[in-house]
């Protein structure tokens, strides 16, 4: 097997996502060592289902680490120290593009770029678009192949690296498949969402449907990175193990995506969707072109009035389930992230064989 460094993208301990479970699907062709950045002085709460690969270790994030000269420096210090020889490794793959630092001048192994987010826009101050800006066009011209999660990334590549990307979209788990069932009417409209809560929430439209529906809840599952907004309404239950999300949300009449649409959320393929589907429950979703092609699954809306005629339909038990149980096994089973590993392994086989 063809020995792999794994650098995560997001701390290992933080909510699992792509970067975990493209991992464990990986380690069946690869034998991978998975590298976590931990952010000195910034604390997360450690979740319980994320587990520990066997060959692990972690390395320290700095505050200031990309304005600051010697606080870089010591943090691929402290990389390198940690991670030994890096031409012991045939391939790197780079979860974020800050990752480019730490590969050697001299490394002859492959490099793979994980782009899976528009890490860019996420930005807030200047001098951080520009280290991000920097360090994305320098991998992206390293890199032997580029995996983007959507279209909408693959477009934002610089026209000299589209030739090696791939899209390596999003997926299903595969733990759980709860067949879907057709909601009736409900004297109390319940709306459950499952993720990290932040600044992409749409608060202005959820706190205009609670004034517009008088019985409706939302519930709120995950770990919040923002504020808030305080609602007897709102209810926020915290983090819950991945195993037991099934059944947390069973009451749930539908489960919703209710994002701002700008430029972070342009470029998702969101696993939500995936999962939501596979817990056989009415989804809605804000909709934008990524989304697209969930929409014979999924009720999209895309104005704050589509959004409140979809909750008054699904009020009065008219809001129809948009799949079977069949075609929720069909799409789900082709989406799984046993098939997006696959589908990496042939794309890096292909590739490394290609080098020599």
């Amino acid at each position: 097997m063809l020995k792999m460094l794994y650098l995560c993208a997001i701390e290992w301990e933080w909510i699992a996502q792509r970067p975990h479970f493209l991992e464990m699907e990986l380690e069946k062709h690869f034998e991978i060592t998975v590298a976590s950045p931990v952010h000195v002085l910034k604390k997360i709460k450690k979740q319980r289902n994320t587990r520990v690969p066997d060959s692990f270790f972690t390395f320290n994030l700095y505050p200031y680490q990309e304005r600051v000269g010697f606080l870089a420096a010591q943090s691929k210090r402290v990389f390198r120290k940690r991670a030994g020889d890096i031409n012991a490794y045939d391939i790197l793959w780079l979860g974020s593009p800050l990752f480019i630092k730490y590969v050697p001048e001299d490394y002859k192994g492959m490099v793979i770029y994980d782009y899976m987010d528009d890490t860019i826009s996420m930005q807030t101050s200047e001098v951080l678009i520009k280290a991000y800006t920097d360090q994305h066009n320098r991998l992206c011209e390293r890199a032997d192949i580029i995996f983007a999660s959507s279209n909408y990334l693959m477009n934002l590549l610089p026209e000299g690296a589209k030739s090696k990307a791939r899209l390596l979209r999003n997926a299903f788990r595969g733990e759980q498949l709860i067949p879907p069932a057709q909601s009736g009417v409900s004297e109390t409209i319940r709306l459950g969402y499952v993720g990290t809560i932040s600044s992409w929430m749409d608060w202005k439209t959820i706190l205009q449907s609670l004034e517009n529906i008088p019985n409706l809840e939302y519930h709120f599952w995950g770990p919040s990175d923002g504020e808030t907004p305080q609602n007897e309404k709102i209810f926020y239950h915290g983090v819950v193990e991945h195993s037991k999300i099934a059944d947390e949300i069973k009451d749930m009449d539908a489960l919703l995506m209710p994002f701002v649409v700008n430029d972070i959320i342009k470029a998702v393929d969101p696993v939500k969707l995936y999962e939501y589907i596979s817990y056989g429950k009415t989804v809605i979703s804000v909709g934008y072109d990524e989304v697209q092609r969930f929409a014979d699954f999924v009720w999209l809306y895309y104005s704050s009035e589509e959004y409140m005629n979809i909750l008054k339909l699904l009020g009065e038990g008219k809001l129809e389930s948009k799949y079977d149980e069949a075609s929720q096994k069909e799409f789900l089973e082709n989406n799984t992230w046993r098939h997006r590993a696959e589908q990496a392994h042939e794309d890096i086989a292909n590739t490394y064989e290609l080098r020599g």
